[in-house]
C-alpha cells in the first residue's frame, strides 16, 4: 500500500490510516493521528482518546502533507472526542 500511495494510485492519506491503525495495534505511537481509542487508560478512566501520537507538536504538518482535510484536533471533535496530548505511559 505504501509503494501505491507514493505513486499516487491511492490517496496517500488513507495510506497513512491503514499505517496509524497498525502502528496502535502494535502498541506504538502513530504517526498521523487518525486514530482514537476507548479501552481506557493506566489511570483507571474509561474515556475515548486520540492514540499517542509520535511528535504530536508537528501532527499538524503531518497530516497537512499526507492530504488529510482536517487537523488533528478537528478529526477528534468529528468523531466526538476531546483532543489532548495522551503519552504511550498512560496506556494500557
Amino acid at each position: 500500500m505504501k509503494k501505491a500511495a507514493e505513486d499516487k494510485e491511492l490517496p496517500y492519506y488513507l495510506y497513512a490510516m491503514m499505517l496509524d491503525r497498525d502502528l496502535m495495534y502494535q502498541g506504538h505511537e502513530q504517526v498521523y493521528g487518525s486514530q482514537v481509542n476507548c479501552n481506557g487508560l493506566k489511570s483507571g478512566k474509561h474515556e475515548c482518546f486520540v492514540w499517542p501520537i509520535k511528535d504530536a507538536a508537528k501532527v499538524n504538518e503531518r497530516r497537512k502533507k499526507a492530504g488529510f482535510d482536517q487537523t488533528v484536533e478537528q478529526n477528534a471533535q468529528r468523531l466526538g472526542v476531546a483532543y489532548r496530548v495522551v503519552t504511550m505511559d498512560e496506556v494500557k
